[in-house]
């Protein structure tokens, strides 16, 4: 289903990628992942080199040094919300980086994740759709004074200067913008706190494997993929069947979105 994208489709004309279809009069965001090759995968290039190996390495004595300083500035001994002062915390400013987002205005990025995933069928206390709209219009302003910054000056390693200097990126439409950095802020941003969550509390539940850990931290590698398995940071990824197919010996017809 992955590399058979002429039967499989994550194209938003054809559903793309959503749980719930947009709300009446909202538009479906136009991003990569919600594309099929060759537009997926071009687009997708422009923002690779950010997560390549080399880049990585080069960010790991930040990365050690801020989550190093946001646990031990933990409370001790009295109870705290760890998803709001560990896995929100060092996410956002993580994906701060990234973008070369201003740290002071980094929360700004998560209310954002927020306000794209929120939906009323799940959360009554959700945004409107008006509501909703709002804030993504504030943050296509926001992004759109960086993008213009970023476009005047030398190509930079950050994930807008990336977009703004790649042929194949820098003249996307209102729509393709908003929805790519949609998929940036929530991809960066969910995706690991999620994971970082979901594997405290199994670790918690599972005390004998915390011990293991533990005794013998040179398991961390191995528990982090671990952890993406245990605690996927996803809820799915749809495609849209464009034909008459079968699957694992399974009937699939035409226009079936699962």
């Amino acid at each position: 289903m992955d590399t058979n994208h002429g039967i499989y489709s994550s194209d938003w004309t054809n559903g793309g990628i959503a749980i719930t279809e947009p709300p009446p009069g909202e538009a479906k965001l136009q991003m990569f992942i919600a594309m099929d090759p060759p537009r997926h995968d071009v687009q997708r290039k422009a923002v690779q080199p950010i997560v390549a190996p080399g880049n990585l390495a080069n960010m790991q004595n930040l990365i050690r040094e801020r989550t190093c300083k946001v646990l031990d500035g933990l409370p001790r001994g009295e109870t705290f919300n760890w998803v709001e002062h560990v896995s929100i915390e060092l996410t956002t400013l993580m994906l701060a980086t990234l973008f070369d987002f201003p740290i002071e205005d980094r929360h700004l990025l998560t209310h954002w994740s927020d306000v794209a995933t929120a939906n009323k069928d799940v959360d009554p206390n959700a945004p409107t759709r008006e509501e909703r709209l709002a804030e993504l219009q504030k943050m296509a302003a926001y992004f759109t004074r960086l993008w213009n910054e970023r476009v005047n000056s030398s190509p930079g390693s950050d994930l807008i200067s990336m977009m703004a200097h790649n042929p194949e990126t820098r003249n996307m439409s209102p729509q393709e913008f908003m929805g790519n950095l949609v998929l940036l802020i929530v991809g960066g941003n969910d995706t690991t706190r999620n994971s970082m969550t979901g594997g405290l509390l199994a670790l918690h539940n599972n005390p004998a494997e915390w011990d293991k850990l533990r005794n013998n931290p040179a398991l961390v590698d191995n528990m982090v993929s671990e952890i993406i398995r245990w605690q996927t940071p996803l809820a799915h990824m749809r495609r849209t069947a464009l034909q008459d197919t079968e699957l694992g010996g399974k009937q699939i017809k035409k226009a079936t979105r699962w």
